[in-house]
């Protein structure tokens, strides 16, 4: 921002310094050294104003802030167009639209491909988080899973690496929660009775050891269908089953998720990517779907606070764009299962949990590349959310908001990736406040 002659223009100088709190992220300031020191008494727009120098000078920069006029901050909150003349003589209200609606379409937070690729570590993280809170009760239970699978010939456990992937992870999951916690955790979460669990290692050391692909799926998922959530606070809901009850309870649940298992597994022997696509919908989308549709609900909430035309408009893009990404990370976890498949095997999937934990990985990455191209097809098919273009209208209504339209068309004009119309309408701000 330093090719911009700035000094005398309040707006700009407002946020520069990081907006009114003095931390706004959106602002550059914070990454071009405009932003001032972490003390409220080093802003003189935070809410402890009057006690602040309005002649400050700002960071590394002589003279910068000394023609802000002492009652701006009061001002900035309840000052509007209407009340600016300074600001009248610059730009008019439909140039202000003009910036809302650039704001609206340029303005949108689109990850990018390395993200997308990096966020299936997050993916892992978030579904294997007891894992990282008790890294010893996990090791522990890689252990075990370890001396249970060992027994494996190497060529037939390449062959199945999909399901035992799975497998291991099951008995290190189960194994791990039966480990101690602190008293912290244990009110999200109780450790799992070792000897109800007991009964459910050997099926698997049975099912292993006969190499039995049917008997290690249905293990599998006994031991899943074992574990829950028995901390005071989820126990209102849970009721602090017993490891038995869970296991009557979720008895069509283990039938179908066996059947699923068994499909994945087949399709990655066959590389039926038809067969594993079909597979990962069943288990994901609904969930995914639900999880990618709730970030929505603020945009859906904002234009139906306009009229109910928009936000049933603003509902379908929503569900419709949501549906999207779903399938794509449901394409990509397939695909990701393949990969991480033919890796986890290379590995050694039965010699140790590596094959298992760098498998699972990879499928978690190709998933959320998957989700990245969803989010990018559903934009582009079904254009900008019309809650987005409330929120930049509303901008324009309010001293503040119009203040960071405009920051946003500076910056991308002096990036040189501003339109001509947006291009003039800063030029001509800047001349209002020369």
């Amino acid at each position: 921002m330093n090719n911009f002659a700035v000094n005398n223009l309040a707006n700009m100088e407002f946020m520069l310094y990081g907006g009114r709190s003095g931390m706004n992220m959106n602002c550059p300031s914070i990454y071009n050294g405009y932003r001032l020191s972490n003390s409220v008494f080093g802003n003189p727009y935070g809410m402890y104003a009057q006690f602040n120098n309005p002649t400050f000078n700002g960071y590394n920069n002589t003279g910068f802030g000394q023609n802000i006029p002492s009652n701006y901050a009061q001002n900035t909150g309840s000052q509007t167009q209407a009340g600016n003349p300074s600001f009248q003589q610059g730009i008019t209200q439909e140039d202000m639209d003009k910036l809302a609606d650039y704001y609206a379409k340029n303005n949108a937070l689109e990850e990018g491909f390395i993200g997308a690729a990096t966020g299936g570590l997050s993916w892992m993280a978030f579904e294997h988080l007891q894992s990282l809170l008790h890294p010893k009760n996990a090791w522990k239970g890689a252990k075990e899973a370890k001396e249970i699978f060992k027994v494996l010939p190497k060529e037939w456990a390449g062959k199945n690496a999909a399901l035992l992937q799975e497998a291991q992870i099951a008995v290190q999951q189960a194994v791990r929660d039966t480990g101690k916690k602190g008293w912290w955790s244990k009110w999200l979460r109780k450790p799992i009775d070792r000897t109800a669990i007991d009964p459910l290692l050997k099926e698997m050391k049975s099912a292993v050891a006969s190499k039995n692909v049917n008997k290690i799926a249905e293990a599998t998922e006994r031991l899943q269908a074992a574990r829950g959530m028995d901390g005071r606070i989820p126990g209102m809901f849970s009721k602090g089953k017993t490891v038995a009850q869970r296991l009557k309870d979720k008895a069509g649940k283990i039938t179908e998720g066996k059947e699923n298992l068994l499909k994945m597994n087949e399709g990655v022997i066959t590389k039926n990517f038809g067969s594993l696509a079909k597979s990962f919908f069943k288990k994901d989308f609904v969930g995914f779907m639900i999880f990618e549709t709730v970030f929505n609900i603020g945009k859906i909430m904002t234009a139906f606070q306009k009229d109910t035309k928009t936000g049933v408009e603003q509902t379908a893009q929503s569900l419709g764009k949501s549906a999207i990404a779903t399938a794509g990370w449901c394409l990509g976890r397939a695909g990701g299962a393949l990969l991480g498949a033919k890796v986890g095997a290379s590995l050694g999937i039965a010699g140790g949990p590596a094959g298992a934990v760098v498998g699972a990985l990879i499928g978690f990455t190709v998933g959320s590349i998957g989700m990245w191209a969803g989010h990018k097809l559903g934009n582009a098919l079904l254009g900008h959310d019309v809650a987005d273009k409330i929120e930049a209208q509303n901008m324009t209504k309010t001293q503040e908001g119009q203040a960071e339209l405009l920051q946003f068309a500076m910056q991308k004009a002096q990036e040189g990736k501003a339109d001509l119309k947006t291009n003039q309408i800063v030029y001509k701000a800047l001349n209002a406040y020369a």
